[in-house]
């Protein structure tokens, strides 16, 4: 696997692509068992931003999802002693 889409959803059969933690898939503990088996492709967020109204709510939404990311990937990198890269672009 090289890469993996990061997203999150609630039960609907909809393909709701939320920012990561407004969900219930469990993003949180995904991307904590990526980092602790050594997973070293790329985490691509993949969410949907329609219904932010302005810019700064659209970045707010990318953001909150970057910080997410490297929070819970650092948090299962920690367990194993690994270091989490930092995104190739920045935020």
């Amino acid at each position: 696997m090289r890469h993996v889409h990061l997203t999150d959803g609630t039960d609907s059969a909809k393909d709701e692509h939320l920012v990561p933690g407004r969900g219930t898939t469990g993003a949180a503990d995904f991307l904590q068992h990526l980092a602790r088996t050594g997973f070293a492709g790329e985490v691509v967020l993949e969410i949907n931003t329609r219904r932010c109204t302005t810019r700064e709510e659209r970045e707010a939404d990318l953001r909150e999802s970057l910080e997410f990311a490297i929070e819970h990937l650092t948090a299962g990198a920690a367990d194993t002693g690994e270091q989490v890269a930092r995104p190739a672009h920045g935020a």
